[in-house]
This record gives C-alpha cells, sequence and structure tokens, in this order.
C-alpha cells in the first residue's frame, strides 16, 4: 500500500513544471532534507498506526463475524417485502438450509401454512407501529418438518434508505414442548381436580341429603331408634336424647338392651317385623318413669332395602292425648250424669220436702209452747212436761235436729245438681273479675259456721292483679261461687295439714291474654297426686271422710266455667307443694 503510494507521488511530482526551475543552496537544502527526514519518520509512524489500526479492524471483523454467524439465536435482515438480505449461520441450520440458500428469498416460504396469519399481523403491526414486535410460530425446515420458533423484530434502514427489518430468530421447540407436556399434565390435573371436585360435590350432595334426613328425624317428636339384626343401635334422634339423657356417641353401636332396657319385651316383636316384613305397633303402653305413669305408642318398622336387615322403632308419648282422652270422656261422663242429675233432682226433691216439712211440724208440735199442744195433751191426759223429758232423756230433738240437718243438706246437693243443666237463671253482665275474687273473701271470712276445721282470718292472701285487665262478660253470682268453692276447698286442706315452715297462704291472680281472662287461684296446701287431680272435677268424687263433703263443688264448678260460660278450668298439683287453679274465660261471650 505504500509502494502504491509512492508511485502516485512520484507521478504527481514529474506532472508538476516548476520542479526543475528551483534553486536551492546547499544550507537550504540541508533544510529541506531535515524536514523531508522527519517527515518521513512521522510517515513511517502512521504506517505503522495504520498497520496497526487495519489488524485489529481485522481481529475485530473476524470477531464480529464469529460473534454473528456463531451465535445461539439466529439473526436475520429481511426488506421490507419480506425477502431475506442478510442471515447468520444459525438461522440457516436451524431452517436446515445453507447460507446462500436463503439469501433473496421470502421469508413467508418457511412459514407454517397454519401460521401464516400470525406472521402477517406480526409484520404488519410492526411496519405500523415502528415498535419492537414479538410473535412465536412454526416455521419449515427444507426437511418439511416443523418447529417452534420465536421472533423479536426491530425497523431500520438501509444504506439507500430502504426500510428493512432485522429479525432475531430463537428455537423455542423444546419449550414449546416442555409446555405441551405441562398443559397435558395441566390438563390430566384439571379433569383429575374436576373429578375431585364432582367426587367432593357427590359427597357434599350424600352429606347434605344425609344431614337433611337427620334433620328431619331430628326435628320428628318421636323417638327414633334403628337397630340392626343384632340388636345393635344404629340410629339414634334428637328426640331420643331428650327423653333419655343419653347422647348419640353413647347410644350408637350399643345394644338396644342394655342403653333401653324397658324396651327388651318388644325384641321378640322386632325380631318377627324383620323376619316377616310387616310393621307391627302397640298403643297405650304404660311407661312408668319416676312413679309417673306415661302411655307410648309403639311401631316397628322393617328395614328392607338394599339388603339391610334391621327395623326402626318409633315411639311416641300419647300422654297428654290420653289425659285429653281420658278429659273428654269425663267431660261426657259429667254431661252425661248433668242430665241425670236433672231428673232424680226433680224426684229427690218433693219427698225431701215432704220430710223436712214433716220435721219441722213434730219439732213444733212436741216442743213449742202452743195452744194446740196443750189442749190436745189435755184430752189425751198426757203431761207435756214429763212427755218432753222423757224424749230429751230419749235423745229425741238430737234425732229431729239431725233429720232436720240431714235434709237441708240433701237440699243443697239437689239445688247443685239441678246447676249441672239448668241455665235458664243465668243473668249475664260485665264484670270486674278483681271485685268477685275480694267479694269472695269478704263472704267466705264472715262465714260462722261452727263446723268448719279453719280460721280464714289466718290465712294470708296475695294479690296479682292485673291493673289493665277488662271486665269479662259473665254471670258474677255463679262466678262468685266457684270462687268460694275453690277457696273453701283450699282453706280446709292447708289446716288439714302442719305448716312447720311457712303459714297457710292464697295467692290470687288475674291476667288477660288472647282475648282471654285468666284467674289463678294457688293454696300452700298439702297438694294432690297425679291420679287425684285427675279426678277432682268428677261428680261426687271426694277425699273427704263420710259426711264432710258432697264430692259436688268443684262439678258444679266445672260445669260453670265450661258449660255455662265457654271457658275451662284446670288444676297443678304436686304432694308437698300445693295446688293451682286456672280459670278460662272469655272476656267476651
Amino acid at each position: 500500500m505504500i509502494n502504491e503510494l509512492r508511485r502516485m507521488a512520484e507521478e504527481k511530482l514529474k506532472s508538476r513544471q516548476d520542479i526543475a526551475e528551483v534553486n536551492i543552496s546547499p544550507h537550504e537544502m540541508r533544510g529541506m532534507l531535515y524536514e523531508l527526514r522527519v517527515h518521513q519518520i512521522e510517515l513511517e509512524m502512521q504506517n505503522e498506526e495504520l498497520q496497526r489500526t487495519r489488524n485489529e479492524l481485522e481481529i475485530s471483523r473476524e470477531r464480529y463475524f464469529d460473534l454473528y454467524d456463531l451465535a445461539p439465536v439466529g439473526y436475520v435482515t429481511l426488506s421490507e417485502k419480506g425477502l431475506i438480505q442478510e442471515t447468520n449461520i444459525t438461522a440457516a441450520t436451524f431452517l436446515g438450509e445453507v447460507v446462500g440458500g436463503l439469501l433473496n428469498r421470502s421469508i413467508s416460504r418457511f412459514i407454517f401454512k397454519d401460521d401464516q396469519d400470525i406472521f402477517y399481523l406480526f409484520r404488519k403491526e410492526l411496519f405500523e407501529t415502528g415498535n419492537s414486535q414479538v410473535c412465536e410460530l412454526r416455521m419449515v425446515k427444507r426437511d418439511k418438518s416443523s418447529v417452534w420458533a420465536r421472533m423479536d423484530a426491530n425497523i431500520d434502514r438501509e444504506a439507500d434508505g430502504n426500510r428493512a427489518f432485522r429479525v432475531v430468530i430463537s428455537d423455542i421447540s423444546e419449550r414449546k414442548k416442555a409446555e405441551m407436556q405441562l398443559k397435558k399434565i395441566e390438563q390430566k390435573q384439571a379433569e383429575e381436580h374436576l373429578e375431585n371436585v364432582r367426587h367432593k360435590e357427590r359427597e357434599s350432595a350424600l352429606l347434605s341429603a344425609r344431614n337433611y334426613i337427620e334433620n328431619v328425624l331430628d326435628s320428628m317428636p318421636s323417638l327414633l331408634v334403628s337397630v340392626d339384626e343384632g340388636d345393635l343401635i344404629t340410629l339414634w334422634n334428637i328426640q331420643a336424647e331428650k327423653v333419655t339423657g343419653i347422647t348419640k356417641d353413647n347410644a350408637i353401636g350399643k345394644s338396644l338392651k342394655i342403653v333401653l332396657p324397658y324396651l327388651e319385651n318388644v325384641m321378640e316383636d322386632v325380631h318377627e317385623a324383620m323376619r316377616t316384613r310387616e310393621i307391627m305397633s302397640s298403643v297405650k303402653r304404660v311407661h312408668v318413669i319416676d312413679s309417673m305413669t306415661h302411655y307410648e305408642d309403639l311401631t316397628i318398622f322393617p328395614l328392607v332395602s338394599n339388603g339391610v336387615d334391621g327395623a326402626v322403632i318409633r315411639v311416641d308419648d300419647v300422654t297428654e292425648r290420653v289425659k285429653l282422652e281420658q278429659m273428654m270422656m269425663q267431660s261426657e261422663k259429667m254431661i252425661s250424669v248433668g242430665g241425670l242429675a236433672a231428673g232424680m233432682a226433680h224426684e229427690i226433691n218433693n219427698p225431701l220436702a215432704a220430710v223436712l216439712g214433716y220435721t219441722q211440724n213434730i219439732k213444733k208440735r212436741l216442743f213449742d209452747e202452743l195452744d194446740k199442744n196443750s189442749e190436745m195433751a189435755r184430752q189425751c191426759d198426757l203431761n207435756l212436761a214429763n212427755m218432753r223429758e222423757y224424749l230429751e232423756l230419749r235423745e229425741v230433738p238430737l234425732m229431729l235436729d239431725g233429720i232436720q240437718e240431714s235434709g237441708v243438706r240433701a237440699a243443697r246437693i239437689v239445688k247443685n245438681m239441678l246447676t249441672f243443666s239448668r241455665k235458664n237463671s243465668i243473668i249475664f253482665h260485665k264484670c270486674n273479675i278483681a271485685n268477685l275474687l275480694d267479694k269472695s273473701l269478704e263472704l267466705i271470712r264472715s262465714d260462722y259456721d261452727l263446723k268448719k276445721t279453719y280460721d280464714f282470718k289466718k290465712i294470708a292472701i296475695h294479690r296479682e292483679y292485673d291493673s289493665n285487665m277488662p271486665l269479662v262478660y259473665c254471670d258474677g253470682n255463679q262466678i262468685q261461687q266457684v270462687f268460694l268453692n275453690l277457696l273453701k276447698n283450699g282453706a280446709e286442706a292447708m289446716f288439714d295439714v302442719e305448716h312447720k315452715t311457712e303459714s297457710p297462704r292464697f295467692v290470687l291472680r288475674t291476667a288477660a291474654k288472647n282475648g282471654m281472662a285468666i284467674v289463678e287461684i294457688e293454696d300452700n296446701g298439702p297438694g294432690m297426686s297425679p291420679n287425684i287431680a285427675k279426678r277432682v272435677f268428677e261428680p261426687f268424687f271426694t277425699t273427704k271422710p263420710v259426711g264432710k263433703g258432697t264430692g259436688l263443688g268443684l262439678s258444679v264448678s266445672y260445669f260453670i266455667i265450661t258449660e255455662h260460660h265457654g271457658g275451662n278450668i284446670e288444676v297443678f298439683s304436686k304432694i308437698g307443694k300445693g295446688s293451682r287453679f286456672v280459670i278460662t274465660l272469655p272476656i267476651m261471650s
């Protein structure tokens, strides 16, 4: 290169005309030689620098081509129309081609047919926005096999000013393969998850159905117990827990004979129901709990589905129903007795009046100082004083008093019996119930019957009256008669026992609820057993000694409240806890 420059310089020098005409002195020649020598050295140094730069450029060029051609990704320069203008060896190898086999060919020839639209939109977006673009698509190799590639492209301009785009092509086949495998795994996991979800949904549905059935069974008022063929408990509902006090955990899996020994006598029926597949039942079975008689309906249902051998035992406490039936029978009996009492009263009333009248006349003719008596005694030559002395010695006056007293008592019974059937004398008007109670207290306090066994003035009275109690449409005299009966019976009961801890006491309450007036009369007497409390309203039933009570007071009170006023009367009592009578009356009849 230096020789070439010298040659060119000599030719240029010869072309100059003035070089031969220059006269140079020796001193100037030496100066010029010195300058030429310095300039020569400078040129040699520049030549060395140029050679070094050339070597570095050559090394850099070799390094560039190594980096470009042997890069792990393919580099391709495309024209605006998509023709390959430059490519490295990696891109060619990726497509199974040589570098020369790719130049000036359309990149679309190497795009998988189904992914042509992806490349079209990729190039369109690149030229329209001028921003870098990325896409993933399949490319076709020379052997027609397809590979996955990622394209990263940027816009560039060539030296001639035309637009081109440079593309980096990365082989993502392994990644796509991994993604496909991962997708299959995820799909399988999704399917397994879906199956698990469906399984859980089925389990949840079964659990919900089971809970629903258990809730239905638990909400039933019946005691439900199921047993298998070995008499072991498999079902135990909440009612069974409430009745027995035994929890489900302590009952399931145990023998019915151990958990409910009182049902041991029905196990033969249970086995018979399993064998015959027929429902068996018994009604109003007596079951005694804490000395209290209960009635139960028992039904045995055999289990016949899914090859399961067992039975469900249903126990219903029908004690209240039986009591209601007994009350209805009692009510019907009392109604029939009422009709009978009316007829008996009329039949007894006439001869009873004659007995009382004759007794009164006998007493007058024997003991009264009447002129007619003295005249008849003189005619018979009879000394009245001696006769009266004789009669008194023989206690005839006491006998006559007894006849008269018994007659009066019988008349009172007849009057009460007539109350069962007669309504024509009832007079209804608005009454203050609290006032009727207080008047009844005043009347019973002023009762000076020497034969009574109680002192009402020693009984404490606690009033719990509702100040907003409305007036009640009723027959005040009859309601007062009921109050007197209850107060008298309570007083007699309280004085029949010794009150060691507290004095005799009545608690009187009034209240209004749901259009009904409620009156309570509570004592702290000895109370009654359930059997006695059940019969207190029956006609002629009494616990008093013979001659002390008629057994009609409470039955008459019952008819006054229920038949005459359309109300109700109940008694609540326990031995040693006193008695509480509750009267319910319609406020408006």
